[in-house]
């Protein structure tokens, strides 16, 4: 504390400063603030206790399995769709001249899984409490190669070690940040979407049955077809 009270006094740079933080200083709350105040500032502590530090151990990392797409996937899986019999989905599912389109729907969906499992692979990814949202393969890359040049004793290599981490971690934190931001441009706006974009999800889900000239009805219980007496009305008539 004699050193820092000295170099407020004579450290212009320090001098200017509003706020000073300091991390990691193991205080704990037998220190009183008398001892740690400094000339014409205020004091805000947030101690760490033990009880915060033995919550923090006991958080176990979480395990999530991520579906990766590698390198040409989707080439894959346009080609496996593109020379796929789609027309046996709807004879499976045919029943009495009559097409169950849940059995349809159910068939050509799990043929999607499937071909979709056939062309991706699964990844194991471990995420601890105290990562932070910025990290990423090239940051932990550069964390090993600063630990492997420490303990190797090389000063220049630990130097220049320490500046590519610090170069990867701006670099890092700044990829981060304009991912967030892109989350809230206004092209992520739903009401600037192409006009056409409904329209083209119309025809892909309909697209089983366009050719099906049958009304889909419903059979409810309506004050209009008197009591307890069920009415039959059109799907496009019910609201």
């Amino acid at each position: 504390m004699d050193e820092l009270r000295l170099r407020i006094t004579t450290n212009k740079q320090i001098m200017d400063c509003n706020l000073l933080i300091f991390t990691e200083t193991w205080l704990n709350p037998p220190v009183p603030d008398n001892a740690i105040n400094l000339a014409e500032r205020n004091v805000f502590r947030a101690d760490r206790t033990g009880r915060l530090g033995q919550e923090q151990r006991r958080v176990k990392p979480t395990v999530r399995i991520v579906k990766i797409w590698p390198e040409g996937a989707e080439a894959k899986l346009q080609e496996c769709f593109k020379n796929h019999d789609w027309s046996k989905h709807s004879s499976e599912a045919t029943l009495d001249s009559h097409i169950d389109i849940t059995l349809y729907t159910s068939s050509v969906l799990d043929y999607m899984r499937s071909s979709t499992d056939s062309v991706t692979t699964l990844k194991r990814i471990t995420t601890f409490p105290n990562q932070k949202p910025w990290m990423n393969r090239e940051v932990r890359a550069l964390l090993k190669a600063r630990d492997i040049a420490f303990r190797s004793g090389d000063r220049r290599a630990y130097s220049s070690s320490r500046a590519n981490l610090k170069m990867g971690i701006t670099e890092a934190k700044h990829s981060h940040k304009l991912r967030i931001e892109e989350h809230f441009t206004n092209d992520s706006d739903p009401r600037r979407i192409d006009a056409s974009l409904p329209e083209e999800l119309n025809l892909f889900y309909g697209r089983f049955d366009k050719d099906n000239k049958e009304v889909a009805i419903k059979e409810i219980n309506s004050p209009l077809c008197g009591v307890n007496r069920n009415c039959t009305i059109p799907w496009g008539l019910v609201t």
